[in-house]
């Protein structure tokens, strides 16, 4: 709920921001770049993912051999890049295509109670490598001299080559899905140099497919599911 207030308030500055008045006047730098119909672009950032858990009522209920006194899941960075391709709907809307590689890195802790009454910490990575076609709205402020603020919003698919890996059936473990769907919502700034645009992008991406993956150990019995969640920061060239 943090998170979404936040974000609420930077989107409501950067269209504060598209609406102000600005009487000083410089140049401006690709005049007509807006104005094509098509335009490409590249892009690369840094993510920042975890999981939202829901817990089974095994982990309720404490029906396992070994009980569960608590999961955490911690957010470890990323990274991405790909390209871009921008069409033009109208004079402040855009809509665009993505195509990027990511890699992301989650991290789980169970605090067990073993039999013997002794406390135990296990950690399991969940490493994925994500193909992701974004598909967003771009909604523009109006252009203040070189700089334009804006809202993307929309809808992306993604496959994660690494969830069906081997893992070894001796070691804790927990596999995930492949596939997902996010909704992504989040502010961007242009900016006109003399030779290309550059875009400073921040991003939320929310899945809506549980990721839990078929499996049976006390790890997996413990979660009910695992709900996506990727914060990015995206820089994105356009010509």
């Amino acid at each position: 709920m943090k998170k979404t207030l936040v974000l609420s308030i930077i989107l409501a500055f950067s269209f504060i921001i598209s609406n102000a008045q600005n009487t000083h006047r410089i140049p401006q730098n690709l005049a007509f770049l807006d104005a094509k119909p098509i335009h490409w672009g590249f892009t690369f950032g840094a993510n920042i993912s975890n999981f939202t858990i829901y817990k089974s009522q095994t982990f309720v209920n404490n029906t396992d051999s070994i009980q569960i006194l608590g999961i955490e899941n911690f957010s470890t960075p990323g990274m991405f890049l790909g390209p871009i391709v921008n069409f033009r709907l109208g004079r402040f809307i855009d809509f665009r295509i993505l195509f990027d590689i990511s890699l992301v890195q989650r991290k789980f802790s169970y605090y067990e109670l073993l039999a013997d009454s002794s406390l135990k910490t296990t950690e399991i990575q969940v490493p994925s490598y994500f193909i992701e076609l974004p598909a967003l709205v771009k909604l523009k402020g109006a252009r203040i001299n070189n700089f334009r603020p804006y809202l993307v919003t929309g809808a992306a698919f993604k496959y994660d080559l690494a969830s069906m890996r081997k893992v070894d059936p001796n070691a804790p473990y927990l596999i995930t899905n492949p596939v997902d769907f996010y909704l992504e919502i989040g502010p961007g700034f242009d900016f006109y140099l003399p030779y290309f645009k550059f875009s400073i992008e921040l991003k939320y991406s929310g899945g809506l497919l549980n990721m839990l993956g078929p499996q049976n150990t006390i790890y997996s019995r413990s979660i009910a599911s695992l709900k996506s969640n990727t914060f990015m920061i995206s820089f994105h060239f356009e010509d």
